[in-house]
């Protein structure tokens, strides 16, 4: 089954993650995989937390969304990115797999990647991945310390490039009173892009009427070109 929501909390800390800046893809995967086992697993916490994802599904289009609370209860930020495998259902059961292939992603194969996850295997500064031999040395110490089957290192490494390979097509709503500057950093923004040498900011102005901050049914809205709207687009003003 899945929920409408899931509680983000200190499970494989993930309430770090999130609450970090997002600054490369390797955050995203982990992120990503980390979310994943816990809608596997129906992880019910018993701590309290207000921060959220959810992961929403639109024909061709699937989407991870988080909200961020701040102390007072209020949004802080949304932020999301591509979700890159598809979604099954079979009764009530959910299933993930690769979008050109039926290999399923399941909680042994999410166990591995948390391991590459913790490894740095899927960061730019990771020195393994630096030349193709100590790549290859690298992956080989993986499947030796799991013990994978030849069939299954096949299904892997399908799911390995898959993220590797795949558009985040990250973006984040900010609302951010500490730094803002009307023209400069406004008050509500959305920031594109994760890294320092492609992010830039789009802010809103009064033409865009947003009760206090914006809700994730806005922001879901605007990634959705307007499919509440008859599918008129948003528009810069």
């Amino acid at each position: 089954m899945l929920r409408n929501s899931y509680n983000i909390t200190s499970f494989e800390a993930l309430d770090e993650l999130v609450h970090s800046r997002i600054k490369s893809k390797s955050q995203i995967i982990t992120i990503l995989v980390s979310s994943l086992k816990i809608i596997l697993t129906d992880l019910n916490p018993t701590e309290e937390s207000g921060d959220t994802f959810t992961l929403r599904y639109y024909g061709l289009k699937k989407r991870m969304f988080f909200t961020i609370y701040d102390k007072e209860e209020k949004v802080f930020k949304h932020f999301s990115f591509i979700f890159p495998f598809n979604i099954n259902f079979v009764d009530t059961n959910v299933y993930f797999s690769i979008n050109n292939r039926e290999i399923e992603i399941d909680l042994y194969i999410l166990e591995i990647l948390s391991t590459l996850c913790k490894n740095n295997w899927f960061s730019d500064n990771n020195e393994d991945n630096h030349d193709i031999l100590s790549f290859i040395e690298s992956y080989g110490d993986l499947l030796s310390d799991f013990n994978i089957s030849v069939d299954l290192e096949t299904d892997l490494w399908s799911v390995i490039k898959c993220l590797m390979t795949f558009e985040p097509g990250y973006i984040r709503y900010d609302y951010d009173v500490d730094n803002c500057e009307e023209f400069i950093h406004p008050l509500h923004h959305i920031d594109i892009y994760y890294s320092d040498v492609g992010t830039f900011k789009l802010g809103f102005d009064d033409s865009f009427k947003i009760n206090d901050r914006l809700s994730l049914e806005e922001f879901e809205d605007i990634l959705l070109d307007g499919r509440s709207r008859a599918s008129y687009c948003y528009s810069l003003s």
